[in-house]
């Protein structure tokens, strides 16, 4: 049973007439009857009985008349919602990211996007790595910035990524006067080590301990702030992302020479939802901002 069926069954249940009903329709007389009788074999019982005197409905055909109307009905009003829905969509971004992953961006990536592209509405909402994957799987979103491992047939990677964590620390640090640094330098002082990806912040406290170095505070990305202020009045140590995307007054960035973890940043797509002209936007200005380049290719 189809929508056609079901309009050409309407009209004809109106017309009394198969002559009738297929000249309102704008078909085939034989166009019809073929189809009623397919709408019949389907059902599995007649709808109409044709007379010399006209064409009247059955019992059966009566209690479909009962139910096709409204059937039409909501099936007229879910293709206008989904029609609005890609509508909205033309002029429409919507982006997961996995938790505290904004600490490193530029501090402005949100602020310019939506400054530069005033015509286009950006969502962004943070989950962990696992709902953000469950999100783009389920269509909820069709873009992601996940830090973490993420491999996925349906997920196609537009930019990946790999940079290496440098510490951060007060402009007023002792070892702030050193051009690089150590693992082992960190022996005895005050360490806040983020929690943005689990293999990560394994991987970084397994090297840590090996050095001897017991940090003293595991906060999420999310308290980035609060992990600043102690690293600027405090005499905290943490960890970041290279200079050129991180900039904090009075703190200053220095490499870690033997420090070998790496973070692994993807910008991904579900593959089977075609890409809007404004989420092209998006995904070019990404790249522009975090690479310096606007080549796709990972």
């Amino acid at each position: 049973m189809d929508i056609k069926q079901l309009e050409f069954f309407l009209e004809l249940c109106k017309s009394g007439s198969f002559t009738r009903a297929a000249k309102n329709l704008y078909i085939t007389t034989p166009g019809l009857v073929k189809s009623i009788e397919k709408l019949e074999a389907e059902i599995g019982a007649a709808l109409f009985v044709r007379t010399h005197s006209g064409t009247y409905m059955t019992p059966a055909g009566y209690e479909l008349k009962r139910y096709a109307k409204s059937f039409l009905q909501q099936y007229q009003y879910i293709c206008q919602r989904v029609l609005s829905a890609e509508e909205k969509r033309a002029n429409r971004v919507e982006v997961c990211m996995t938790w505290g992953l904004m600490c490193l961006f530029p501090h402005d990536f949100v602020s310019q996007f939506i400054i530069d592209n005033q015509d286009i509405s950006l969502n962004v909402r943070s989950y962990t790595l696992e709902e953000c994957v469950d999100s783009l799987l389920n269509y909820r979103t069709p873009l992601g910035l996940l830090v973490g491992e993420v491999k996925h047939p349906m997920l196609d990677v537009l930019l990946q990524r790999e940079v290496s964590l440098y510490a951060i620390l007060s402009q007023d640090h002792p070892l702030a006067q050193r051009e690089a640094l150590s693992v082992k330098d960190f022996q005895g002082e005050k360490m806040i080590v983020i929690s943005a990806d689990p293999q990560a912040t394994s991987n970084l406290f397994a090297q840590l301990c090996a050095a001897d170095v017991a940090p003293q505070l595991l906060l999420d990305a999310v308290d980035w702030s609060q992990t600043l202020e102690m690293i600027r009045n405090a005499g905290f140590i943490s960890f970041c992302v290279p200079p050129h995307t991180f900039r904090f007054q009075g703190t200053v960035i220095r490499p870690v020479r033997d420090l070998t973890m790496k973070l692994c940043f993807k910008m991904v797509r579900l593959k089977e939802i075609p890409i809007s002209q404004a989420e092209e936007r998006f995904i070019q200005y990404a790249i522009k901002r975090l690479t310096g380049s606007r080549s796709t290719a990972p």
